[in-house]
């Protein structure tokens, strides 16, 4: 008689935890398993700093191609264009230290630290009080 209420204490346990656990499915989950692009996406974005991002990325290119590239690496061709378009001008006004000072945070972003270092060097030649 104990022995039959605690099996039904372990597997009603058993099944509450399972509909928790059950609950907190990423939900990118089931737009991959029905092939949806944007979630492909989504997914790559959040594994980036993974080791197992270039196999997962191989894959969706080969079924999805150049869109992948666009979606996942959108920020850094963003930050590309934006860091062209900021030299540009900055070869039109290179004593401009707001765009040295923009330069420097693009770079920072990007994580080129002494590409960076150098534009924040130079606005703070043009004015030492930016910090």
């Amino acid at each position: 008689m104990v022995k039959n209420y605690c099996f039904l204490i372990i597997g009603s346990v058993f099944v509450l935890l399972n509909i928790i656990v059950s609950q907190n499915i990423n939900t990118n989950y089931f737009g991959i398993i029905n092939n949806d692009e944007n979630s492909h996406i989504n997914f790559l974005i959040s594994i980036r700093s993974l080791p197992e991002f270039n196999t997962y990325y191989s894959l969706a290119k080969k079924i999805y191609g150049t869109k992948v590239d666009e979606g996942v690496f959108q920020e850094q061709i963003k930050t590309k264009k934006e860091i062209a378009k900021l030299q540009s001008l900055l070869a039109i006004n290179p004593k401009q230290k707001n765009l040295l000072y923009d330069l420097y945070l693009l770079y920072q972003q990007k994580g080129d630290l002494q590409s960076a270092q150098e534009y924040l060097r130079k606005a703070q030649l043009i004015d030492p009080m930016v910090k």
